[in-house]
């Protein structure tokens, strides 16, 4: 369901075909920016849509891509300012918020956008009118140290063990009028952050930027937990260090409320890491323990990317165990096959439970379930996950339902793997 209004969506096309008036008090700024930035508007298009598998609306071309780069390119003048909000192609004017989001934040792209120009202040427009139906931009990274944006739904949990009102109580507690705790010098400041998370917070944020409110976007622009909980605890340990002549009853308050979010973010977050870090150990296959990084990293940031993983964190399991076992896996093989072949392999199926032991119904219910954990992910990935070609209308999951295909993946692959290890110890026990 679509929550960025009509109006909003006239405003938004309105701001990037004509600009807006900003009222500075004593005189109005008109802001005005070229939407496909350095590139024309075929080269901008392409980023985001398959042109060659779209239509042409000029019966002379047999695809999107030649239509318009006759009409926008050869001729310039050939289609008004604004044309590409009505052309039904894109579905900007009426089609999912996920597309249009899409297509704003690659206008902002650095491989896109012309930094001659002062393109600001329409993102900080566009950003205002976005964030008064739910969304926002936020910056997810760099490229060449240029800052890349993202946009996410502002009514979704960030994360799943820290809330946004405890982030408010870390930036109360170690920010006191732009300064953090004890850091005088940016360049100190910007080598803590470096050597506690890799990066230099006020190098990232502009050299207008202070300390204290670099720290408070990056807090409020990252969409990795983990990351988040390193750089605060970090912090917490600085603050700990430091001189604290002037800490009142209030302040102490907001400490020690500070270190019972890290304790229990820390708790929340423990059985899923060191699942993770189980595998990591065991799983010789370097390919296999990046896929689990990379799954993971990419759970809120890129969800789609993650259901893609998910499948492919189980696929590649059952490949290492087959290969161990000398049989040789067709690439092309369906991943509920796999399951089906490895199961047989370690003998975990339902039919090698004895029906006279306890719990055998269930126990063989449960095995039961394992090819369809399979198939239900491998029908996702197809569905949502990555590694497809995507209509203009495709809509995306949201992080909760990666999560699920992500935690149910290493659920899947860790009984395996144990099952794995187990027979290859009674192999060495029987030898």
């Amino acid at each position: 369901m679509n929550k960025i209004t009509s109006i909003t969506r006239r405003v938004i096309i309105s701001t990037l075909t004509n600009g807006f008036d900003e009222d500075i008090g004593f005189d109005v700024i008109h802001h005005a920016y070229n939407l496909f930035g350095v590139m024309n508007p075929v080269e901008f298009l392409s980023r985001l849509y398959p042109l060659r598998k779209l239509q042409s609306k000029d019966s002379r071309y047999d695809n999107a891509e030649d239509d318009i780069c006759k009409h926008t390119v050869v001729n310039p003048e050939d289609y008004p300012i604004g044309w590409v909000f009505e052309d039904d192609r894109f579905s900007l004017k009426n089609g999912s918020d996920e597309n249009l989001l899409n297509f704003l934040t690659e206008i902002f792209h650095p491989e896109v956008r012309d930094e001659s120009q002062e393109w600001m202040p329409i993102y900080h427009r566009i950003n205002e009118l976005l964030c008064a139906d739910g969304y926002e931009f936020y910056l997810k990274g760099q490229i060449s140290k240029r800052n890349v944006y993202g946009w996410r739904d502002k009514t979704v949990a960030r994360f799943h063990s820290i809330k946004e009102q405890d982030i408010k109580c870390f930036t109360g507690l170690l920010i006191k009028q732009g300064d953090v705790i004890d850091f005088y010098r940016r360049d100190e400041f910007d080598d803590f952050t470096y050597e506690a998370i890799g990066v230099r917070l006020c190098d990232r944020y502009g050299t207008t930027a202070s300390k204290g409110s670099a720290l408070r976007q990056f807090l409020n622009d990252c969409m990795d937990e983990g990351v988040v909980l390193k750089l605060l605890s970090a912090l917490i340990a600085r603050y700990e260090s430091s001189p604290r002549n002037n800490e009142n009853e209030r302040v102490l308050k907001l400490y020690k409320r500070c270190k019972s979010i890290l304790d229990g973010a820390y708790k929340t977050n423990a059985m899923s890491c060191d699942a993770v870090k189980n595998l990591q150990r065991e799983f010789s296959n370097e390919y296999l323990t990046s896929e689990m990084n990379l799954m993971l990293k990419m759970q809120d940031e890129n969800p789609t990317e993650a259901i893609g993983k998910a499948k492919e964190l189980i696929e590649s399991c059952c490949k290492t165990i087959l290969e161990a076992n000398g049989e040789r896996v067709p690439n092309n093989c369906e991943l509920s096959k796999l399951v089906s072949d490895t199961t047989k392999f370690l003998r975990i199926t339902p039919e090698d439970i004895p029906e006279d032991i306890p719990m055998a119904a269930t126990m063989k219910a449960l095995l039961g379930n394992l090819r369809a954990i399979a198939k239900a992910i491998a029908e996702l990935r197809n569905a949502y996950g990555s590694g497809h070609g995507r209509s203009v209308a495709y809509k995306g999951l949201q992080p909760r339902h990666a999560k699920l295909a992500v935690g149910s993946s290493l659920t899947l692959v860790r009984f395996l793997w144990d099952s794995f290890q187990r027979k290859k110890a009674k192999e060495i026990e029987t030898a």
